[in-house]
C-alpha cells in the first residue's frame, strides 16, 4: 500500500512537472491577469490588496515585467479559484476563461492531463493544505522522485 500510494504521488509530480516545462509567455500572462483585474472593475491597487501582495507585483506581472513568472504560479492558482478563471487559460491561454469552481479547474486539469481518481483525489487533498504544507510536501515528493529515478539508472 505504502509503494502504491508513493507511485501515485510520484506519477502526478511527474504529471505536474510536464505542464511546468510548456514555456510560460510573461507578457500574455499579463495580458490575460490585466483582462482579469478589468473584468472584476478592480484598480491595479484593489486587486493587489485582495492577493495580499504589493501593487508593483501586479505592475510587473500585467507589463511582462516579471522575469521569474513560474514563481507566481500560486498568486495564477489564487486568482484562478478566487476569481472563477481557468488556471491553464491563466497560464496558457488555453480552455475556457472562465469556470465555476476549484472542482470544475480539477475536471479541467482532469481532462487536459488526462489524470486518474486517485490523482484528483491526490490533488484535491494538496489543494487543501495550508501553503507551507504544500511547499513540504512539494520538497518531499521532489526528493523522493529524485530518488527513484536515481534507483532506476542504478538499476539499469
Amino acid at each position: 500500500m505504502l509503494v502504491e500510494t508513493f507511485n501515485l504521488i510520484y506519477n502526478v509530480s511527474k504529471e505536474v512537472e510536464s505542464l511546468n516545462e510548456k514555456s510560460l509567455d510573461a507578457l500574455a500572462i499579463g495580458k490575460r491577469v490585466k483582462e482579469i483585474r478589468k473584468d472584476k472593475n478592480m484598480t491595479q491597487d484593489m486587486l493587489a490588496k485582495d492577493l495580499e501582495v504589493n501593487r508593483s507585483t501586479i505592475a510587473n506581472i500585467e507589463s511582462g515585467r516579471n522575469k521569474e513568472i513560474k514563481q507566481k504560479k500560486p498568486l495564477f492558482m489564487l486568482m484562478a479559484n478566487k476569481y472563477g478563471y481557468s488556471y491553464p487559460w491563466i497560464l496558457y491561454g488555453i480552455g475556457e476563461k472562465k469556470i465555476d469552481s476549484t472542482t470544475d479547474i480539477i475536471k479541467e486539469l482532469k481532462i487536459e492531463l488526462g489524470l486518474n481518481d486517485k490523482a484528483i483525489a491526490v490533488l484535491e487533498n494538496f489543494l487543501s493544505l495550508p501553503p507551507e504544507k504544500q511547499d513540504a510536501l512539494y520538497d518531499f515528493i521532489s526528493s523522493f522522485s529524485s530518488n527513484l529515478s536515481q534507483e532506476k539508472k542504478e538499476a539499469s
